[in-house]
């Protein structure tokens, strides 16, 4: 678990906060040649990032393993630069593709990561050489779901034909649009995952192993809830802003806000029925009885914080890249406060007060900047990304 929040972390210097400029592109733009052209482009832009991030890579290899405290780490170090630059090029399908309306498709795709992974590395399990196998088995997954959006793309939207060198001027647009985003994904992988991170950096091993199934379950409904957001996209996308009325569009998430709430609860109920009954069974060195309050915990805020999903959406398609910003440092700095407070003196359950602290704290700020905006009414049309 470690490694993959390290994974998902790095992806962010990868990807360079270019999903969230194609989604608001294609909410502010109505010609679809624009729309493929832009996402041809910033995978292009995605390439050349992706060299020097590999650089900063090796460059900062050694500090991040003392850090974390994983001997392991240096052994497997090199499924980042061969998985990492298909990471953000998936990213960027996958946010055009929501974005464009096909939710289904990105879906599935996003689906193809982890079984592919599990698959191949399941495959591999016989072999005498497992983190080898592991190291081999995350590129080819996500070059499997790079294929399949590349592929839906070209024969459904002929994006072949819009794949170029930019010129200078759209080069320089879409490294300064970004640039402009890249802070508010990053902030969101480094809040999600620092209780994790400070977990095995301040205590040992066995510790970690035991939060590490409470964080994927965690981890995983968020990833349900998310890929739910996507089904607001096409419909916000497609809105006229200059005749849908702002208080219109609040109207209508405030008769949908229930669903992600109804299904965060639903969810939650499974998986802590799944982690009591199934864990002990199934992989009992994952399980402690002292585990349980701390996943309570966890999904209680998960639970509480769910309701907000669509306003999310809406915040995201308007692009209010700054909103994200403060929000996100906001929750960032006191994740990590209340780690370095917390989990030294109670571990397992100082992890999981940290990040529901954060979670609740950013989701409460989160509603009082809508509340303000909302009764200014300075949040009404999206600001479009062309220049």
């Amino acid at each position: 678990m470690v490694f993959f929040s390290i994974y998902a972390i790095l992806g962010q210097f990868y990807v360079f906060g270019l999903q969230n400029s194609i989604i608001s592109f294609v909410a502010a733009t109505i010609s679809p040649a624009k729309r493929i052209q832009f996402c041809a482009d910033s995978l292009f832009v995605c390439l050349f990032t992706s060299f020097f991030a590999t650089v900063l890579l090796f460059v900062f290899r050694e500090p991040v393993t003392v850090f974390i405290n994983n001997t392991y780490f240096n052994r497997i170090f090199f499924a980042l630069p061969l998985a990492l630059p298909f990471f953000a090029a998936n990213k960027i399908l996958i946010s055009f593709l929501n974005a464009y309306g096909f939710v289904s498709i990105s879906a599935f795709a996003s689906s193809l990561r982890p079984f592919s992974l599990l698959l191949l590395f399941f495959i591999s399990l016989n072999t005498s050489r497992n983190l080898t196998a592991f190291v081999f088995s995350l590129p080819v997954s996500e070059f499997i779901v790079f294929l399949f959006c590349f592929a839906f793309c070209t024969l459904r939207l002929a994006f072949i034909r819009y794949i170029r060198i930019p010129s200078c001027s759209s080069f320089f647009l879409l490294f300064t649009h970004g640039l402009r985003s890249f802070l508010n994904p990053f902030l969101y992988e480094m809040n999600s995952r620092a209780d994790t991170l400070i977990l095995s950096n301040l205590t040992n091993p066995q510790i970690v192993s035991l939060y590490t199934p409470l964080s994927t379950i965690v981890q995983s409904l968020f990833i349900v809830l998310f890929l739910f957001r996507s089904y607001f996209l096409p419909s916000l996308v497609s809105a006229n802003f200059s005749r849908t009325p702002w208080s219109s569009m609040f109207s209508f998430f405030n008769r949908t806000f229930y669903i992600p709430l109804l299904i965060a609860i639903s969810l939650s109920i499974c998986s802590f029925l799944a982690y009591i009954v199934l864990v002990p069974f199934l992989l009992p060195e994952l399980f402690s009885a002292g585990s349980i309050l701390p996943l309570l915990l966890l999904l209680t805020a998960t639970i509480l914080v769910s309701w907000f999903i669509p306003y999310d959406t809406l915040l995201l398609v308007l692009n209010r890249p700054l909103i994200y910003t403060f929000v996100s440092v906001f929750g960032f700095i006191l994740n990590l406060s209340a780690s370095y407070l917390l989990i030294p003196r109670y571990n397992l359950l100082g992890s999981s007060l940290s990040f529901s602290i954060s979670l609740l704290g950013s989701t409460l700020l989160y509603l009082l900047v809508l509340f303000c905006l909302y009764s200014t009414h300075k949040l009404h049309t999206p600001q479009c990304l062309e220049s």
